[in-house]
């Protein structure tokens, strides 16, 4: 087990040692010069200010004797074999560190420490914890990225859908990055028209990771991009670590503009990846997935251009089809209907001039005259007086009969003129239709009757309207 290992920064403490004191004539450390004795809780404060004063240091040891307390801190011991340390992680600090210490595992502490006089215990308080030893720095990723997934920060519903021709892309990489020259390169071949801002951020190094979200939020707030793209080209896995960031990673997540990740090489995936709304292979790659080949998208538009419009003059084609099959149909019902109204109105008028009292006035005068002829046969000195009592007789019967008959036919004429309007083809016109006369006051029933700038009538049901014809258009 390695020894406990203290990284202590010089640091000024003004307060301690008290100047009361000097050093012990033997070497043994400063002694009071009084011979009055110290009181343990003077001994404590003294001791708990000497450990403040050491200020923020890096331990090195074994985490063992772990415990969760219900406030959400954490207590364990730290140990190297030889040396125990109580340390503890405040609630409030455990969501900053890069990885929370568990049983058994060896990590590097940073903190501070300090001596608690009630209890008569040191103790170290984190500040910061990160794995130690060989693989420390993947167990650390492994980590946050376990941490991440599970604030849902790479969820697929948190995914922006890109554009399919964006207007302005924004990249954020070195200027003098390799994957830049690609990515320009690949654009320049496969949309060329499309404007490139480019926000310069160091790619490697200490001041990478802070640069990189500083340029992203810049993109991001100007509102000016449609998507923004984070390249790098290949490099070693120290090189790329700023893009495992969490930072970065955060910085990504946070985008309201689509982001488009391509860093390193195909094997390569850093962290951001998995925040990005795509993640490329390489910065070619990713200029690929942003930019279309605008000749393959204009040989699609034309294509769907033309499906669009076989299909609209499809649709026309059927709708005037049906159309006009639905305006044959009615015209051919109204002539039916006018054509049957008009047959039955010539069979009441025959029967009603049939029945007409002057009809039956000149078949009664017919008969009567034939009486009077049989009435002659006879000698006029017999059946003389019955003879005219019958004829008056028949003859007020014959004007009864006459006036009952007259009004009889009368009231059924005025009944069947009745039902006559009603299927008149006026009332048609009540119901919202129109018919077209030409000059000379004649129904128009075809296009082939009207010519361009011809004058024709509208007649509707509460009048007419005179208009002119602009251009006539015959179907088939």
């Amino acid at each position: 087990m390695p020894r406990t290992q203290l990284s202590v920064a010089p640091l000024a403490c003004p307060r301690y040692p008290p100047p009361a004191m000097d050093h012990h004539p033997l070497g043994g450390g400063p002694r009071r010069t009084a011979d009055k004795p110290l009181t343990v809780s003077q001994v404590a404060q003294a001791w708990n200010r000497t450990l403040r004063g050491l200020g923020s240091v890096s331990i090195v040891g074994e985490v063992s004797d772990l415990s969760h307390a219900r406030s959400g801190h954490l207590y364990f011991t730290l140990t190297d074999g030889s040396a125990r340390l109580q340390c503890k992680a405040w609630s409030s600090t455990l969501p900053r560190l890069k990885v929370v210490p568990s049983e058994g595992q060896t990590v590097v502490l940073r903190g501070a420490g300090d001596f608690y006089g009630p209890q008569g215990k040191a103790s170290f308080t984190v500040s910061q914890c990160e794995p130690a030893g060989a693989g420390a720095l993947a167990e650390a990723l492994a980590a946050l990225e376990r941490r991440l997934r599970a604030e849902g920060l790479f969820d697929s519903s948190h995914k922006k859908e890109l554009p399919l021709l964006p207007r302005r892309v924004g990249v954020v990489t070195s200027l003098e990055a390799d994957g830049l020259a690609d990515f320009l390169r690949s654009q320049r071949l496969r949309a060329p028209g499309i404007d490139i801002l480019v926000a310069h951020s160091a790619v490697q190094g200490p001041r990478a990771s802070a640069e990189i979200v500083s340029a992203l939020e810049r993109l991001d707030h100007s509102g000016r991009c449609d998507v923004i793209v984070l390249l790098r080209g290949g490099g070693a896995a120290e090189d790329l670590l700023p893009f495992s960031n969490e930072a970065v990673v955060r910085g990504v997540a946070a985008c309201h503009t689509p982001v488009v990740v391509g860093v390193g090489h195909q094997p390569d995936h850093p962290l951001c990846e998995l925040a990005a709304d795509l993640a490329a292979h390489t910065p070619t790659h990713a200029a690929e997935c942003v930019f279309p080949v605008l000749s393959e998208l204009d040989a699609e538009q034309q294509a769907l251009q033309k499906r669009l419009a076989r299909a609209a003059r499809h649709v026309l084609l059927h709708q005037r089809h049906q159309l006009d099959l639905k305006g044959h149909r009615l015209r051919n019902a109204v002539h039916l209907c006018v054509m049957e109204e008009t047959n039955r109105l010539q069979a009441l008028d025959r029967r009603l001039r049939e029945a007409h009292p002057l009809t039956r006035l000149r078949k009664d005068r017919l008969k009567l005259g034939r009486l009077n002829d049989r009435l002659n046969d006879y000698h006029p000195r017999f059946g003389l007086a019955k003879a005219r009592h019958d004829w008056e007789r028949l003859s007020g019967r014959l004007g009864d009969a006459a006036q009952r008959r007259l009004q009889s036919e009368t009231d059924a004429l005025a009944h069947l003129a009745q039902r006559l309007d009603s299927a008149s083809p006026l009332k048609v016109l009540a119901r919202g239709y129109s018919l077209v006369e030409n000059e000379k006051g004649n129904p128009v029933g075809s296009t082939r009757e009207l010519t361009p700038d011809q004058k024709v009538t509208l007649r509707f049901t509460d009048g007419r309207a005179k208009v002119r014809v602009e251009d006539v258009h015959r179907d088939g």
